[in-house]
């Protein structure tokens, strides 16, 4: 996944109810940085408060750089990436539990008629469904001691 986002020159759109992956947040900004569509969503009722603080970290990194964050209206456990012509669906979280530990199964494919079916069925939809986040708070001091917690997971 992080060698697609490396090479991606469109496109990358992510959904997943879990982002605490410090390098996946900043190969996004690399890839903003040239140009590249970035868009993320997520919950914006999570089931974990702690997983929470780590999705809004990173949204807060990704607007900064360019990126676009949506707030999905409820709970949603998708997860989906789409690097230009080029996705990724399966029951791992973009975490390094899922990453590392957990023996979790995805699927990627490049058949380009259903990534744009993917995208037009799923991310597009849920774009819509969604708040559009343009700034973010500033982090709290209790953040920033919580974030070598949160890049456990």
């Amino acid at each position: 996944m992080l060698a697609s986002i490396r090479m991606a020159r469109q496109r990358v759109y992510l959904q997943n109810s879990y982002f605490t992956s410090d390098i996946l947040v900043d190969e996004l900004i690399k890839a903003r940085k040239r140009g590249v569509d970035v868009r993320m969503v997520f919950p914006e009722d999570n089931d974990s408060n702690l997983l929470d603080k780590s999705n809004r970290a990173m949204a807060k990194a990704l607007l900064n750089a360019g990126g676009r964050v949506y707030l999905y209206p409820r709970f949603t456990h998708i997860k989906a990436l789409v690097v230009d012509d080029w996705a990724c669906l399966g029951s791992a979280n973009f975490d390094g539990l899922s990453m590392r530990i957990n023996d979790e199964l995805n699927i990627a494919f490049s058949n380009k008629a259903k990534v744009d079916e993917l995208v037009r069925d799923l991310f597009e939809k849920d774009f819509q469904r969604s708040k559009r986040l343009t700034k973010m708070e500033a982090r709290a001091w209790t953040d920033v001691l919580l974030e070598p917690l949160l890049n456990q997971f």
